[in-house]
């Protein structure tokens, strides 16, 4: 389905209305009016997807998410349009640059193991599943590790 604003084809269109209704829920919107200098009502009706007076611009959602530390807004936008998020770590390791070359090359190694373990009966299970996304989590980590290591940012 297409947005009404833009032609980006977005893949669950109902990811970001229930992020939206989560973010309501889970946070105190007297707090947040005070924190963001809102009012509480203008805030529980733009955090409410139906309201046809009052929308979230993306200035409000980073304002809140910085100060709920709560990005999950921002997450199901972006996954809305088919894309993923993961923290970015930008403190410094003490661990040599060669030790960070041969731990990502081994959890790279570690995901094509446990994929052809699970794979060997022909099915992949939910417990394999969530093994191998463990080690794609893992081997994200190392990457980043390397990254920062060879001083690249992301833009």
């Amino acid at each position: 389905m297409k947005s009404k604003t833009c032609s980006v084809e977005l893949v669950n269109e109902h990811i970001l209305d229930d992020a939206i209704v989560s973010f309501r829920r889970a946070h105190n919107l007297e707090r947040l009016g005070k924190l963001s200098n809102g009012s509480a009502n203008v805030i529980r009706n733009k955090l409410t997807p139906s309201c046809t007076t009052h929308h979230i611009t993306l200035d409000n959602a980073v304002a809140w998410s910085v100060v709920t530390n709560d990005i999950s807004m921002l997450t199901a936008a972006l996954n809305s349009l088919g894309y993923d998020t993961y923290k970015i770590e930008t403190a410094e390791t003490k661990t040599p640059l060669l030790s960070c070359v041969f731990s990502t090359v081994g959890a790279s190694a570690n995901i094509a193991t446990l994929y052809d373990r699970a794979l060997s009966d022909g099915v992949l299970d939910s417990a394999e599943r969530g093994q191998i996304l463990k080690a794609v989590d893992d081997a994200e980590r190392k990457l980043q590790e390397l990254r920062g290591k060879l001083g690249f940012k992301v833009a």
